[in-house]
């Protein structure tokens, strides 16, 4: 028996477009890890390249993590880059780029649209980590520092890449509105307001746009594999020697199906 505290919450439509951004928060549960870097990120801008040359992270990951925070307080946006292999084609090095590296396409003086601005300055600041054959690490084995261009003014930096991360809360908010039936320009343009403008927001509207595709994309993945199971298991019910093997990630999702039925059994057993 369950008592009221513990039933199900359910909410109409005209609810969950009313629901504030910390409703939802104190809806989805994900208030409470959901903390700013802002303090850890600012302690970079005392590090001088002396001192990040000496640094090791545990993985590639953590590596990408610190030089996007490097870049957020000198203003660059970064990228990944180049990987370097072994023999046994396992990394052993990666690059870590400004996003302005490259150089950009000689302009056609045929195009019809006008050409974007300029946002690759043909920049050499990087930072490269190699990992250390005896115990696994990856330490800076390059950096420079030096850019080609102008980098993003202070006022400017919140529309960054590595300060655009959208929470938990804040996704739990678009699902919910989603839910309710709203457009994704609408979930948009209700957070702009709730928010007091677009610079308060943390993230931009492609961001948004962008998860909602994926969301979308893993709903529609996960139904065709509920359609397949439910007709395999069909198949089972009507054939006693019909074989089903499942295959799934660490997450528990299905990544691969092998099904026989009893005619392709049959010829195994005869053929091989």
């Amino acid at each position: 028996m369950t008592s009221a505290a513990d039933s199900p919450v359910t909410m109409t439509s005209e609810e969950v477009l009313a629901l504030t951004s910390e409703e939802v928060q104190e809806n989805a549960g994900a208030g409470a890890s959901d903390t700013t870097q802002d303090d850890n990120v600012a302690d970079l801008i005392f590090l001088q390249p002396e001192d990040i040359k000496k640094m090791k992270f545990d993985d590639t990951e953590e590596a990408y993590d610190f030089y996007m925070d490097d870049g957020l307080v000198k203003g660059f946006d970064i990228r990944k880059s180049d990987i370097g292999r072994d023999k046994n084609k396992v990394m052993i090095w990666r690059d870590y780029v400004c996003s302005g590296e490259g150089k950009r396409r000689v302009k056609s003086t045929e195009r019809k649209r006008e050409a974007r601005g300029e946002t690759i300055f043909n920049c050499r600041a990087k930072m490269r980590v190699k990992q250390d054959n005896v115990d696994g690490k990856w330490y800076v084995h390059q950096f420079d520092d030096v850019h080609t261009h102008e980098t993003i003014p202070r006022e400017y930096r919140h529309y960054m890449k590595g300060k655009r991360r959208m929470s938990d809360a804040v996704k739990a908010a678009i699902n919910f509105r989603r839910a309710a039936g709203m457009k994704t320009s609408q979930i948009v343009n209700l957070a702009v307001s709730e928010a007091g403008g677009y610079d308060n927001l943390g993230y931009t509207r492609k961001d948004a746009y962008n998860y909602v595709d994926k969301e979308r994309k893993e709903q529609i993945s996960e139904g065709d594999a509920a359609t397949a199971l439910a007709y395999l298991q069909a198949k089972c019910s009507a054939d006693e020697h019909f074989v089903i093997e499942l295959k799934k990630d660490d997450d528990d999702r299905l990544i691969n199906i092998f099904w026989a039925d009893s005619i392709y059994v049959a010829d195994y057993a005869c053929f091989g």
